[in-house]
């Protein structure tokens, strides 16, 4: 399963693999099958998408490209966000809502998390 993983291109350790095979083994029967194996896969790879998408969206908010941005900054952005990424007016409108609970300065895992509190569409 490990080596399956990594050819799709997701590092995972045996602990992750172990904890995700018990997850996703709807039959309880210790074995995943090619149904819940593709299950599993479309799940990580929406997963993978959604955080492509979020480091873009930091991307172009960092216009300064110091690996940070202000909680502010994602109001700023707000509208350029919704037309260049695709997000939702309410997806914008609750990043506007939730980015002031972060004093200071974001990363981008700052920002990935802050993002994760919010419902995307997948």
């Amino acid at each position: 399963m490990m080596r399956a993983m990594r050819t799709l291109g997701f590092d995972m350790t045996k602990e992750e693999i172990d904890e995700m095979i018990i997850k996703m083994d709807t039959n309880n029967n210790g074995i995943i099958e090619f149904h819940e194996f593709e299950d599993l896969v479309t799940i990580k790879i929406g997963e993978r998408d959604i955080k492509e998408k979020l480091k873009k969206a930091f991307n172009f908010i960092d216009k300064d490209k110091m690996k940070k941005i202000r909680a502010t900054d994602v109001e700023v952005y707000a509208e350029m966000l919704w037309h260049n990424f695709n997000f939702t007016i309410e997806e914008i409108s609750q990043m506007i809502v939730e980015a002031p609970k972060i004093n200071g300065v974001l990363d981008v895992n700052d920002f990935i998390s802050l993002m994760n509190k919010i419902e995307f569409r997948y």
